[in-house]
């Protein structure tokens, strides 16, 4: 393999990489303003020197830049692999070599997890979809875990799969490679399938680091100072110049279900502003801002950006091969925002122009379409979007709208993996929990998402436009979310710290699969679509992509009740919501068993179809359904959208018995209470 940083590569990307990334001042917590100078500085010329070199770059450009041209020099071979096992996995990541790599999955057999891998193919566009099982393993192999993934990981690099680390670096210098960052991840945490394929993708270290799997939780500051240090040790005998921003180890993975928070130590000022308030109980920091800095809490110098990856290892594979082999082309943006200062720094509408630029399909709600109901509108049928900018504020579980409150049950569903910015207090709390803003989309398909973990003030944010920018100027996705030489603070970076926008990287054809034995998910398919088994049928169709094949299948099933049984019914309800046919979800839900109707999943593609129909004469079945099938975590507000249809169909009395009735069955005590109040407010 060529060496990858050629100074005829340099000089082209040096067009894109010529925006000047400058500090941002520091805001004050009480009122948030807009930045005293611009974040990003309008692009330079570019240099007329062709030979501009790597280190003559901003050092999160340079970072942007070194991950990039070696995603763009790894050729592809455009067949999606899916697993069931982890051996499987293993074995199929240890099978990439330096001059063509091509995504693996673990498919778990879950609902969610084959609409993931759907999200991936329609990005992807593979030529082939097969399943993988590798054969007996070798006797002689390692047992452990740690010692399987980092042999898959030299082995996918064409060295010896027993190397030391050091040995492993100085074969990626033979290539021209200098690894860019590590990738931390631990024996027993799922997450490890997304360290794999980023180590082995991006060439990087894997540090094995335990820390407490507790995904929705905060660590104490003993208990985080010791993880730093654990990681710092790791870089140190790297051999590889860690310290600074802009030398060779710049980046650094949490593939693990770590909690995103860190309390901070009570009655100290948060580092670089005295004008904030000392630390009180409760107050936290950002994992992700907390770790790649020196002495997070005093001086706060950055040595790295960091990110996030949790998760099984389904949604871990996902979010990672999705960094890797997957590029947006698409982008909504969504300004909740009024149109004076300091929120119009944040304009959607000119972030959209500049991504236009780069021929960018760009959609964006701003004035005057900027209420819930713009939202709902949009969010009724799936979102065909890759990178998202929301503007908003609130908490982890609702976000405020002009006019209109949005609740967690309001996002989309993604076509597609997408990356996602939100300037929006709070959201990122509890990342996992899908009855929270971070969650929602995290379960709608997310594989990047930036985020707060407490309230930040909305100077802590980079303005919307900036953002923008600094991805197109090559920034990966960590660094061009923060203001440079910000304090310490309560942004949290989510999917790979390495994401960059630009080309597809060179495709080969699918005979170059290095595996063999595999099954090719079509013919799967078609045997199924022979034999009449229609859930295995529209299984099958929908992990290939195939929407509209799935979505007539469903229909023509619906039109045969006695074939419909809760199998077939759990398959076409989301081909169906795809379709925008809001009778046939109905119908295939009315078919499910009690189990199967409470999947989350479903229940939000019922309500989202349904939204156009409640504004304006529902049908009798349709409300009834509603009702019987409230959404986890906002049964409130659920009920609250329908008082009025149910009043206009069935009267007000009947709507205020049934919203009592609904209080009374209701487990969440906070959901049965704002119930009662609304009913109170109705009489």
């Amino acid at each position: 393999m060529r060496p990858i940083f050629t100074q005829a590569a340099l000089g082209l990307l040096a067009l894109l990489a010529a925006l000047a990334f400058v500090p941002v001042p520091v805001q004050a917590q009480q009122q948030p303003q807009p930045p005293a100078q611009s974040p990003a500085q309008p692009p330079a010329q570019p240099s007329e020197n062709p030979g501009r070199t790597l280190e003559s770059l901003p050092p999160p450009v340079r970072l942007g830049v070194r991950s990039d041209l070696l995603r763009r020099q790894r050729p592809v071979v455009p067949v999606l692999v899916l697993v069931t096992d982890e051996a499987s996995y293993i074995e199929a990541i240890a099978a990439w070599s330096p001059r063509a790599i091509y995504p693996v999955l673990f498919d778990d057999g879950q609902l969610a997890t084959r609409e993931n891998i759907a999200r991936f193919v329609r990005a992807f566009k593979p030529d082939k979809i097969v399943r993988w099982k590798a054969g007996a393993p070798d006797p002689a192999a390692p047992v452990q875990r740690t010692a399987r993934v980092d042999a898959a990981l030299r082995r996918s690099w064409g060295a010896p799969p027993a190397i030391t680390q050091t040995e492993m670096v100085n074969a990626w210098r033979q290539m021209g490679l200098i690894a860019p960052g590590v990738v931390v991840a631990d024996e027993n945490d799922p997450a490890w399938t997304a360290a794999l394929a980023l180590a082995a993708a991006r060439a990087q270290l894997i540090a094995w680091v335990d820390v407490r799997n507790a995904i929705n939780d905060a660590m104490r500051p003993d208990e985080a100072r010791d993880y730093a240090q654990k990681i710092e040790g790791v870089l140190e005998r790297s051999g590889l110049a860690w310290r600074a921003l802009g030398d060779n180890l710049d980046a650094i993975t949490i593939c693990q279900n770590a909690p995103p928070k860190v309390l901070a130590t009570q009655g100290t000022p948060p580092p670089g502003d005295p004008r904030r308030q000392p630390a009180k109980q409760g107050d936290v920091f950002a994992t992700t801002d907390y770790i790649g800095r020196h002495d997070p809490e005093g001086s706060a110098e950055r040595y790295a950006w960091t990110s996030q990856i949790f998760g099984s290892e389904a949604q871990a594979s996902y979010r990672a091969m999705s960094a890797i082999f997957t590029m947006p082309d698409r982008a909504w943006l969504f300004d909740g925002y009024e149109d004076k200062q300091p929120w119009n720094a944040w304009d959607a509408t000119r972030a959209g122009d500049i991504l236009k630029t780069a021929k960018f399909t760009v959609t964006v709600d701003d004035t005057p379409q900027q209420s819930r109901d713009d939202w709902r509108t949009r969010a009724s049928k799936p979102l065909d979007a890759a990178l998202i900018f929301i503007n908003s504020s609130g908490n982890c579980d609702f976000f405020n709208l002009q006019p209109g409150v949005g609740k967690p049950g309001d996002t989309p569903m993604l076509l597609r993996p997408a990356a996602i910015h939100i300037v929006h207090s709070w959201s990122a709390q509890y990342p996992a929990g899908r009855e929270t803003v971070c969650g929602r989309w995290q379960a709608s398909g997310a594989f990047a998402y930036f985020g707060s973990v407490q309230e930040p003030y909305l100077g802590a944010f980079l303005p919307t436009p900036a953002i923008a920018e600094r991805l197109l100027a090559g920034a990966p996705w960590s660094a061009a979310c923060r203001i440079d030489n910000y304090p310490t603070w309560r942004l949290n970076s989510f999917g790979d710290p390495l994401f960059t926008l630009g080309e597809p990287a060179p495709r080969l054809t699918a005979d170059k699969l290095p595996l063999s034995n595999t099954t090719d998910v079509a013919d799967d398919t078609r045997a199924a679509l022979t034999s009449k088994n229609i859930a295995l049928g529209l299984r099958g169709l929908t992990l290939q992509a195939r929407d509209d094949d799935a979505a007539r299948l469903a229909l023509a099933a619906l039109g045969k009740p006695e074939t419909v049984d809760a199998s077939v019914a759990m398959e076409a309800i989301l081909p169906l919501f795809r379709a925008g046919n809001s009778d046939g979800v109905r119908r295939a839900f009315e078919k499910l068993d009690p189990n199967a109707a409470k999947d989350p999943l479903l229940r939000d593609a019922l309500w989202l179809v349904s939204i156009p129909d409640l504004r304006n004469a529902p049908a009798r079945e349709l409300l009834l359904l509603l009702m019987d099938n409230l959404r986890v975590g906002q049964e409130a507000q659920d009920v609250k959208d329908l008082f009025d249809p149910w009043v206009r169909v069935f009267g007000k009395a009947d709507a205020l018995a049934r919203l009592e009735n609904a209080a009374g069955s209701v487990k969440d005590q906070r959901q049965a209470g704002e119930i009662r109040e609304f009913v109170t407010s109705k009489h």
